[in-house]
Order: structure tokens, then C-alpha cells, then sequence
């Protein structure tokens, strides 16, 4: 057993032009090149052509979504979920290390990186849902495994300037290989007829409220779309007109809750923005929560853990009809905003015959 990587060239090309406009690029996996998977990466190369500077947001945020698909649509995560697992999940020296290719600063701003003409950059946008958890053994896949990625409208994915040229587009697959013998036991593992086999990994619920708030309020929301064993979540508050400028931009509350259809508190009590702050100082090796007013809300002692590797210490079951209770602050400007609440929940890929499903 040895770890191996190898780079994947799109199934049918990817626009130089437009890649970074409402675009799609698919990417098949070769199940030949290395027996698992354990986490991958979106690779581009842009030169600037443009003729003057060009600004590109952080790069999870040239995503609108990226599916992974094995006939079906396994599951779907958006560049925002892949912009907070990777900034909350990431050891502060690791995510030092890769925050520049990635258009972000080790201080965790989202405004970007400067191009200057006729200049190159290499990027890279992470994809480390699912696969470091479930640690997928390809060659036991019926059929192919394939990477759908849709980006962002380019007045999200530019900052400043036009659209530069995309002179390189391939997916980086890393993992390993394995012995002949470990692969005929994952074979017969993954073919298993009677019981079939069940991978735990965290999969993301996502609850989006467009609101009118008022500086100073208490709000209270029904999260009727969340139901099943939740891991924890991050509560995010921005602008109700996403720009390219205010996308990973959050705003501040004063206190917030979860709370029984009873208004009885789950978490204890109300909690405040510097108390979840401290909370995240306690579970993260990281500084996103001092930088951001992203709030992850965890009922597990170890969700970083439980990203990577699909295990559960500490969960709470949603039943949809739990409540989201929040005060805004005085310094608040009334009018229109989006509150997300992006969950990890505990869920299954389940594999039988070969053929892939998600179940909780």
C-alpha cells in the first residue's frame, strides 16, 4: 500500500474564455490509474490576456455547485460549504500553506488576488467532501464515476476586470494503491450481495431564509428542512444581494439559540458570538473563528474528526421542526438579508452491487 496521485483531464474539454461565466466542466474518473480515493483537487491555470489587471475571488467561490455523479447525483456541495469546511477544517498550517492558491490570505479575507497582465497563476479549488471519509475503492464501482463542476456567474468569480484566459483545466486525484490481496477483499466487500456495505461521511443540508430584519431584534426561524443526526453547523448572515465583493462577507449577531418545537434550548442556553468563537478556539487548530462572524455550532467534541473520517463524537437528531432563535445587533442596518444555516449531517453512502446511493 503506497500513496499515488494522478491528474485528470476533462471529459470534454473546458472554454478558455468562459470558464469562470456560468460554465461546466466534467471530469471521469480513471479507475485504473489508483485503486482509492481519498481526496481531490480542481486545478486551473489562468493567464492574464486581458491586458490590464485582473482580480479572481477566492477560488471555492468560482463554484456554484460540484456533483458527484455514478449515473445518478451522489451528493452536492456548493463553493460556500466547500469554502467553510476547508476554512474551519484545515489546521491553521496547512491552510496557511494552501490559502494562496486558493486566492485567500493566511488572515482569512475573501478579497481576492490580483493578476497583473500577462501574468500566470496556478489555483486550486478543493474537493475534500466525501472522499477523505468514505476513502472510495474505484475499481469496485460499476460503471463510471464522474465529477460535474458549475461555476459561478463571472460577476462572482472576477473581482475586478474581464474574464482572463484559462490555459490548463485537470482534476488532481490523490489516494493510494493497494496489494492484490487488499483489493480482492474490498472487492468482495463492495459486491456483497445479502448486506451490501454502508461508508459513514457528513453530508450537507443546507436551510437559506431571505429575512427583513431590524437592528436589535429577536427573530425566531423553523428549520423545517433540517431532519436527521446532525454533527453541526454553521449559521452565516450576508447581504440578501450576493456580490462578488460580499460573498464571504458575514455579518455579526448578538446571541442566538437552537431550540425545541417547545422552546426548550438545546444548547444550553442562548449562546453569544464570543462564546461560539471560544467554543470553535477549543475544537479547531485553526483562527477562522476569530476572523470570520462564521458561527459553527457543534454538538460533537471532535467535528473535524468526523469530516475526515466519517466518524460521530457527539450528534443531536433533527426532526424539522426545531427552532433558530437569533437577536440582531444595534449596529445593524434594517432592510433584506440571507441567513444560510449549512449542516453537516451524519449520513451513509451505501454501495451495493457496485452501485452507489446516499442514505441516512
Amino acid at each position: 500500500k503506497h500513496r499515488a496521485m494522478f491528474r485528470q483531464l476533462p471529459k470534454n474539454g473546458f472554454s478558455k474564455t468562459s470558464l469562470l461565466n456560468n460554465n461546466k466542466v466534467e471530469f471521469i474518473i480513471d479507475k485504473t490509474n489508483i485503486s482509492t480515493i481519498t481526496h481531490a483537487y480542481i486545478q486551473v491555470k489562468v493567464t492574464n490576456d486581458t491586458g490590464a489587471s485582473v482580480t479572481l475571488a477566492p477560488t471555492p467561490f468560482w463554484i456554484d455547485r460540484i456533483e458527484i455523479v455514478r449515473g445518478n447525483v451522489v451528493t452536492t456541495f456548493t463553493g460556500q460549504q466547500a469554502y467553510l469546511s476547508t476554512s474551519t477544517f484545515l489546521g491553521r498550517e496547512e491552510y496557511e500553506q494552501l490559502a494562496p492558491s486558493m486566492c485567500l490570505t493566511s488572515a482569512y479575507a475573501t478579497t481576492g488576488t490580483a493578476l497583473a497582465s500577462t501574468a500566470s497563476g496556478v489555483y486550486y479549488i478543493p474537493l475534500l467532501h466525501m472522499f477523505p471519509a468514505v476513502k472510495l475503492y474505484l475499481e469496485a464501482i460499476k460503471g463510471d464515476l464522474e465529477i460535474r463542476v458549475y461555476t459561478q456567474a463571472s460577476s462572482q468569480t472576477i473581482l475586478a476586470g474581464s474574464h482572463p484566459g484559462i490555459t490548463d483545466c485537470a482534476l488532481i486525484v490523490k489516494g493510494f494503491s493497494e496489494t492484490s490481496d487488499d483489493k480482492h477483499r474490498r472487492l468482495l466487500a463492495y459486491h456483497d450481495r445479502k448486506l451490501g456495505l454502508m461508508l459513514p461521511f457528513p453530508n450537507f443540508i443546507n436551510h437559506k431564509e431571505i429575512l427583513t430584519l431590524a437592528p436589535s431584534s429577536k427573530y425566531t426561524l423553523t428549520l423545517n428542512s433540517i431532519e436527521g443526526t446532525v454533527i453541526g453547523f454553521w449559521v452565516t448572515l450576508r447581504a440578501a444581494t450576493i456580490t462578488g465583493a460580499n460573498q464571504g462577507t458575514y455579518l455579526p449577531l448578538t446571541s442566538m439559540d437552537i431550540q425545541t418545537a417547545g422552546s426548550i434550548s438545546i444548547m444550553g442556553s442562548d449562546m453569544t458570538p464570543d462564546e461560539v468563537k471560544l467554543d470553535s478556539a477549543e475544537l479547531f487548530n485553526n483562527l477562522f473563528a476569530m476572523n470570520k462572524e462564521a458561527y459553527f455550532i457543534s454538538f460533537s467534541s471532535d467535528p473535524a474528526g468526523d469530516y475526515a473520517t466519517g466518524s460521530v463524537h457527539g450528534y443531536q437528531v433533527f426532526t424539522g421542526k426545531e427552532k433558530f432563535v437569533f437577536t440582531t445587533p444595534s449596529t445593524l442596518a434594517a432592510g433584506t438579508y440571507q441567513l444560510d444555516i449549512n449542516v453537516l449531517s451524519a449520513e451513509h453512502l451505501f454501495i451495493e452491487q457496485g452501485n452507489l446511493s446516499v442514505k441516512k
